[in-house]
């Protein structure tokens, strides 16, 4: 079992996650490269079955993929900077 984060920890994970979660606001983007085409889609949602983009689909255009993966970087280091409990994870 891991020592819980310090004050200065938990200050660095919330600066990283408030970067990333101002990226994907500022790209008009959800988690994980999910992109709702408009609200009919949003409330469509199953949260256990939403098929995200990988970086990988060939089936994107490269714009796309620009624009979906825009926060790529914000979203690693909100990754190494807090506990992987904090963090939302794919299974």
């Amino acid at each position: 079992m891991s020592t819980p984060p310090n004050r200065e920890a938990r200050k660095k994970c919330w600066a990283a996650r408030d970067s990333y979660f101002e990226c994907l606001e500022k790209h008009g983007l959800w988690l994980d490269g999910f992109r709702p085409k408009d609200y009919q889609e949003i409330l469509s949602i199953n949260p256990s079955q939403i098929k995200v983009a990988s970086q990988n689909d060939r089936s994107l255009s490269k714009e796309d993929r620009k624009t979906l993966f825009a926060c790529h970087s914000q979203k690693e280091i909100f990754d190494q900077s807090c506990l992987a409990s904090w963090v939302s994870k794919k299974n």
